[in-house]
């Protein structure tokens, strides 16, 4: 099992390593993200939750009985949800906070924030279940804490200490 601390210290030397380079306008193929789509169990659930829990915009909703979908708007960037009959887990899915890195494939979302101890209490008086305790006292220059949507897909909240 990897601990969390190692999985954050690994990411927090990449995102260091790569920071200049990641506020580039585009690259030479003029490639900017738009998009990612996310499949659900449910997708009411998953929207109330990204709506409510997380503040995120519902821009749409489409779709009935086999197919369901949702674009939820995240300041341009869009996360779309597809509900599809016959969807099913992967079992890497299953896996905790602590050892997601350990499949492959995209492992998880992470949302940038500008006050990291606020964000972090405002999820938690919501409900949210976080792996592990923030020490504020540690004032590292990247913080970080993954937590899992109801589904079981990690996401993360970061600040970056300028």
């Amino acid at each position: 099992m990897i601990k969390l601390s190692k999985i954050l210290f690994i990411n927090t030397i990449i995102v260091l390593c790569f920071y200049n380079k990641s506020s580039a306008q585009t690259n030479d193929l003029g490639l900017k993200v738009h998009h990612m789509t996310l499949s659900v169990n449910n997708i009411d659930s998953m929207v109330y939750w990204y709506t409510h829990i997380l503040d995120l915009k519902l821009v749409s909703r489409s779709g009935s009985g086999d197919i369901k979908a949702a674009r939820i708007d995240l300041g341009g960037f869009y996360i779309d949800m597809l509900q599809v009959k016959g969807s099913h887990r992967q079992p890497s899915q299953d896996l905790s906070e602590d050892d997601h890195m350990l499949a492959q494939g995209w492992r998880h979302l992470v949302f940038n924030v500008d006050d990291f101890y606020k964000t972090y209490t405002l999820l938690k008086a919501k409900g949210v279940a976080f792996p592990q305790v923030v020490d504020d006292k540690n004032k590292a220059t990247v913080h970080g804490i993954f937590f899992k949507d109801p589904e079981g897909n990690v996401l993360e909240i970061r600040h970056i200490m300028q």
